[in-house]
């Protein structure tokens, strides 16, 4: 039987007990890193996932937004005749619809043969399909107000008709510009309706670089 003396014995016993440490450092060590990499691994796939879900749910909105326009579309050509008239924001085009998607187009109106203009009270003499795009009906709201306030049509010629910083109230109520009728809202106001339009510049002291546009219409 082999024999270790008492010196002997205590170097046998403090390498064990450095391979034992040394074994327990490098487990942890391991479990470290795949406890690291699982979580990573985890908060990957929720990403992902939350990724999916909105990018699904903004499809679903934007398929409800223009269902209705894409609806009219693809039922034009059974409904109109082959001479029809395209009038697209206030102008003839003979491009038709080509080249322009669907989600850029804010109304479209299609006037039979033989119907009345409500504007002119003549009756057509051919089909005719009024198109009305999102830059359209902006333009039109803006030409109205600028009508009635020279500083509202001045900021806009300034900036190139673009109203980005603007702040829009009817009646003193405020309208959310991120709101899907937004543009409708502004559009469908009668100019012969309009009392006033004020138009306000940011004072100094306001941090937010907001203008406000004031429409006052008759009750």
């Amino acid at each position: 039987m082999l024999s270790l003396s008492k010196q002997g014995r205590a170097g046998f016993y403090a390498r064990t007990l450095r391979q034992a440490q040394g074994d327990s450092t490098q487990k942890k060590g391991v479990m470290l890193r795949h406890s690291k990499y699982g979580v990573c691994g985890l908060f990957t796939i929720m990403l992902l996932f939350c990724l999916l879900l909105s990018m699904y749910s903004w499809g679903q909105n934007a398929n409800i937004q223009k269902a209705p326009v894409v609806d009219k579309i693809e039922k034009l050509d059974s409904a109109l005749d082959k001479n029809a008239l395209y009038v697209i924001d206030g102008e003839l085009s003979d491009n038709k619809l080509n080249n322009i998607k669907p989600e850029d187009i804010f109304s479209i109106d299609i006037l039979k043969k033989g119907e009345k203009n409500s504007d002119t009270s003549l009756e057509t003499m051919r089909d005719v399909v009024i198109v009305v795009t999102n830059e359209g009906g902006k333009k039109n709201y803006q030409r109205k107000f600028s009508a009635f306030s020279k500083e509202y049509k001045d900021y806009l010629r300034w900036n190139k008709g673009r109203d980005g910083l603007c702040h829009y109230f009817i009646n003193e109520k405020s309208i959310d510009k991120d709101q899907k009728d937004f543009i409708q809202k502004l559009y469908e106001i009668p100019a012969d309706k309009i009392v006033s339009v004020t138009f306000k510049s940011p004072r100094p002291i306001e941090s937010l670089l907001e203008f406000k546009v004031y429409i006052t219409t008759k009750q």
